[in-house]
C-alpha cells in the first residue's frame, strides 16, 4: 500500500513475468531512466462492491415527561410528623432507578412512597436537628448513561 508520499518506478519484466526465457542479466534494482517518479494527488472515496458502510449516532435518551418526584412537606419543624418522599419514575425506555437520602434510605422500585427522616422516626416524627438534607433521585439507561437526575431538600427547621 502506497501513502501519498510513496514514489512509484516501473522496472523491466521479468522471464517469468513475460513468458519468455531468461536472458542471464541481473536485475540491478536501478529504475528505468524513461520513467518519471510520481506522487498521489486529491484522493476520491471509492466504493467496493459489497463493503458495507455504518454511521453511528449516540443513542437518544429516554424521555421522563410525567416522571413525579415529590416530598410533603419539604419543610418540617424538629419533632413534628415525618414527611412522605412519592416518586413515579415514567420513560418511554427500560431505566434502573435508584433513589438515596440521609439516614440510609435507598430504593430502587419505579414508583412508591415511604416516609422519610434524616435520623430515626420516633412515634411518626422526625426528631432531626435543624439542617437540609438531600434525597436524590438517579436514573440510568441500559447503557449505564446516567439519563435523568433530580434533588429534593428537605429543610428541617428548630422548633
Amino acid at each position: 500500500m502506497l501513502d501519498d508520499d510513496s514514489t512509484t518506478t516501473a522496472q523491466e519484466p521479468t522471464a517469468a513475468e513475460t513468458g519468455s526465457p531468461d536472458t542471464g542479466s541481473p536485475d540491478t534494482g536501478s529504475p528505468d531512466s524513461s520513467v518519471t517518479p510520481t506522487t498521489k494527488g486529491a484522493q476520491t472515496p471509492v466504493t467496493i462492491p459489497g463493503q458495507v458502510v455504518t454511521t453511528t449516532t449516540q443513542e437518544p435518551f429516554p424521555d421522563f415527561s410525567g416522571t413525579t418526584f415529590a416530598l410533603s412537606p419539604s419543610i418540617i419543624t424538629t419533632n413534628t410528623a415525618a414527611p412522605v418522599l412519592n416518586w413515579n419514575i415514567v420513560a418511554n425506555k427500560p431505566v434502573t432507578v435508584t433513589i438515596s437520602g440521609p439516614n440510609g434510605f435507598s430504593s430502587s422500585d419505579l414508583s412508591g412512597s415511604s416516609t422519610v427522616c434524616p435520623v430515626d422516626v420516633v412515634a411518626g416524627k422526625c426528631p432531626a436537628p435543624p439542617g437540609a438534607y438531600a434525597f436524590v433521585l438517579k436514573a440510568t439507561d441500559h447503557l449505564g448513561r446516567l439519563v435523568y437526575s433530580k434533588t429534593i431538600q428537605l429543610n428541617v427547621n428548630h422548633s
